[in-house]
């Protein structure tokens, strides 16, 4: 029987990078699996670092950063999976893999396409809507509307889901 082999890519802040170190030393002694690690912000090149920048641009209004009225989250989540693609689509042909793994789900939000070719498993901490609903007023949720369709299309994709 072949040994799968995983490509993962991991969001690189807060616990996120906490889990993905976790996981790279849990599959680093396991005979089961093998997995390549790959942070989603690794190898960055220049045109990456400015898209990242300017998607990222952040109001000096308290308010509307508060209820995500500037679209924020939306577009430091496009910059993340901009960059997470371009770790893919540069380093998925060094080897023959069995699987995706998205940690985070906006991490895979541009790699729809992959995702329908390969199998893939979507870790996840929250989804947007429970985001919308924590942070943001019941008459602004709808700012969160992209992130929310983007989750459920990436969601529909997976072969599988953790939390």
């Amino acid at each position: 029987m072949n040994t799968p082999l995983i490509f993962s890519v991991i969001e690189g802040y807060i616990g996120h990078r906490t889990y993905g170190q976790l996981m790279q030393s849990y599959f680093s002694h396991s005979d089961d699996c093998n997995v390549d690690f790959y942070w989603h912000d690794q190898d960055r090149e220049l045109h990456s670092k400015l898209l990242r920048r300017l998607l990222s641009y952040q109001s000096s209004n308290h308010w509307v950063r508060q209820q995500n009225f500037d679209f924020f989250l939306f577009r430091v989540q496009l910059a993340l999976a901009y960059l997470s693609r371009r770790v893919l689509v540069r380093n998925l042909d060094k080897a023959d893999y069995s699987a995706l793994h998205f940690h985070t789900q906006p991490l895979a939000y541009l790699c729809l396409d992959l995702m329908r070719e390969i199998p893939t498993v979507i870790s996840i901490d929250r989804t947007a809507a429970q985001a919308s609903r924590e942070y943001t007023k019941p008459n602004l949720r709808w700012t969160f509307a992209p992130n929310i369709r983007l989750d459920k299309k990436v969601f529909e994709a997976a072969k599988s889901i953790v939390t």
